[in-house]
């Protein structure tokens, strides 16, 4: 048993060197073989949902996940641009524009991915998903995306099992179980929008929902109740 445990140990860490020596393209396999999908990869990257990750985040989340790559090679690589930040787009460009595209279809249609999963794709209401399911909603949206894709890039379990609304979009589970339908007390999710080409253009501005959330203390910013100008005392003795 002990034998058994050190083999499989030893066979993993020469797993992760494999990945490690092929660059990017062996850093989209590591996610993909050890996390289901590039998408769910990322999550684990992107804890925080801002979209982005600096060289120091990158090095952090590479390590807690077990990689073990040479980290500045790959970031030189993946930071071609030399920006000092890195998004899906960069480690896989077709992931990056295939979610993020539906995302940002989603929040333009239903408001909000909660509101979405429930009104859009899950509309029986079965709390899984399939691939025609997700033909359904991108055909509803009019987005000219492969639907069969798109459902690979999004799923991290078995494709008999479907995919259910925590694989799909965290935040909007977390909503959903503790009742924060609105997202009160949600922070603010980027996630995929930055990769959007449209998002800054002339009359494309950032969902309302993500608007609406600070990055930092996750209430969304309510407008001061207005005060009525006091009266002076002049007009007060007339």
């Amino acid at each position: 048993m002990v034998q058994r445990d050190v083999v499989n140990g030893t066979r993993a860490m020469d797993d992760v060197e494999f990945w490690g020596a092929q660059g990017v393209e062996g850093f989209r396999k590591y996610l993909k073989t050890r996390y289901g999908s590039i998408v769910a990869g990322w999550r684990v990257l992107d804890w925080d949902k801002s979209g982005s990750l600096s060289f120091h985040e990158f090095c952090i989340a590479c390590r807690h996940m077990g990689y073990s790559g040479n980290l500045k090679k790959l970031w030189g690589q993946l930071d071609a641009n030399q920006s000092g930040s890195v998004s899906i787009m960069e480690i896989c460009p077709e992931t990056g524009h295939y979610v993020g595209t539906f995302k940002m279809a989603l929040l333009k249609e239903y408001g909000d991915m909660l509101t979405a999963w429930r009104k859009g794709i899950d509309t029986n209401g079965s709390g899984h998903i399939d691939e025609f399911e997700i033909r359904n909603c991108v055909k509803r949206l009019g987005l000219d995306l492969d639907s069969k894709k798109l459902f690979e890039m999004l799923r991290s379990g078995p494709k008999d099992q479907g995919m259910t609304l925590d694989q799909f979009d965290p935040d909007a589970w977390r909503r959903w179980t503790t009742a924060d339908f609105s997202g009160l007390t949600s922070t603010k999710n980027r996630e995929f929008l930055d990769d959007v080409p449209e998002i800054g253009n002339a009359g494309v501005p950032m969902p309302l929902d993500v608007q609406m959330h600070p990055v930092k203390d996750g209430a969304k910013k309510v407008a001061p109740t207005p005060q009525r100008a006091r009266p002076s005392r002049e007009k007060q003795r007339n």
